[in-house]
């Protein structure tokens, strides 16, 4: 489904409430995150833990967090800055520490993202498995099936850097790169933006 509308959270959806950097019994710290929408099978694996558990509306994500959507499931995760993680159906998603550079990594899958605001030092990092991406306010997609991962720049610039590698590459409204082993190439050259949700 292509544009905004398309995209965005629901209209009855919540803001995410303000994370209040605390931790719980365990010593877990709130990530700031919350699941502002969603439908079908949505699981969250906490850090230390075996079992995957289903995720709730406005259930807290600690920093170590893993995220997964089913088969035509959908998640979106709201943070405490505005910016706006929308999950594809089989995606995964891990909530690193504050001190790593990354919001969060794209294990596998495809999310859209929306960076309402400006970040503190000016830009966010999100990873991937082949790739980084730079952003500051603008909204673009990620995705990533393991051995190369793709952008797609709707609004904005993003930099877009292949892991190991020192250059990156700015990508701009309605523009497409891959990177995988063999590099940065432009456009889909995986086909990973053909399923659509």
């Amino acid at each position: 489904k292509e544009g905004a509308a398309a995209t965005l959270p629901s209209a009855g959806a919540r803001e995410p409430e303000k994370s209040k950097a605390s931790a719980d019994s365990s010593g877990r710290k709130d990530s700031g995150a919350r699941f502002t929408e969603l439908a079908g099978q949505v699981e969250v694996l906490r850090e230390g833990e075996t079992e995957w558990r289903f995720a709730k509306r406005d259930m807290v994500i600690y920093y170590g967090d893993m995220v997964k959507t089913g088969e035509d499931s959908v998640a979106v995760l709201g943070f405490s800055d505005m910016s706006v993680f929308r999950m594809r159906p089989e995606s995964q998603i891990y909530v690193p520490e504050p001190t790593e550079q990354s919001k969060l990594k794209l294990v596998i899958g495809n999310i859209w993202i929306n960076v309402r605001k400006m970040i503190k030092d000016g830009s966010m990092e999100i990873e991937t498995n082949q790739a980084a991406a730079s952003v500051k306010g603008t909204r673009f997609e990620l995705a990533d099936n393991g051995t190369a991962s793709a952008i797609r720049v709707e609004s904005g610039l993003v930099a877009f850097r292949p892991k190991g590698g020192k250059a990156s590459v700015e990508v701009g409204p309605g523009q497409v790169f891959t990177a995988s082993r063999s590099g940065l190439q432009q456009g889909d050259t995986h086909g990973m933006f053909r399923q659509k949700t």
